[in-house]
């Protein structure tokens, strides 16, 4: 939660890292679909599927990050590329962090699964490089010009008596 993010994207992030998506696999499982496969390759869409198996989530990472990266992506098993990938401090040109831009790429990919199933809108691969460095761009402008509020100053009150002839009524409960 300490990330430097919009709350969508964290809760975002959240569900994913929790398995909560409900990609058609999920959704099959629940009883909200009878096709569990991906509409895009028919593969079996569980959340590796969709992320990291499907060509329409490869096009977006070769374009980001280049083949060697892609293919050290495949090796690692989910959870771990997740969570490696995902709190990772590094900088990209521009000094955007990468997890920013690997969740933007996440969110990116699902939003543009859930335009295929349910709009039947097909996003191309470049107009989701231009929306996730447009937004990730955004993002580290918002949060670059963050001011830090200082943490307020705590003192300790206590009854003092009054001054001779004076009455003093406490009145707060």
């Amino acid at each position: 939660w300490k990330l430097r993010l919009p709350q969508e994207l964290k809760a975002f992030l959240w569900t994913v890292c929790h398995g909560k998506l409900l990609t058609n696999h999920m959704r099959m499982k629940r009883g909200l679909t009878t096709d569990p496969t991906c509409p895009n390759c028919n593969g079996n869409e569980d959340i590796n599927h969709l992320f990291r198996e499907c060509f329409k989530a490869k096009e977006v990472w070769l374009k980001f990050f280049g083949k060697t990266w892609f293919l050290s992506l495949m090796r690692e098993p989910w959870k771990d590329w997740l969570k490696s990938n995902s709190c990772n401090n590094k900088h990209f040109p521009g000094d955007i962090s990468w997890y920013t831009i690997f969740i933007v790429i996440l969110r990116t990919i699902w939003k543009n699964q859930n335009c295929v199933v349910f709009e039947n809108k097909i996003t191309s691969c470049q107009e989701s490089f231009k929306f996730i460095s447009d937004y990730s761009r955004e993002i580290n402008q918002a949060f670059l010009n963050l001011v830090t509020m200082p943490k307020p100053a705590y003192r300790l009150i206590q009854w003092i008596l009054p001054p001779a002839g004076r009455l003093k009524m406490n009145i707060d409960g």
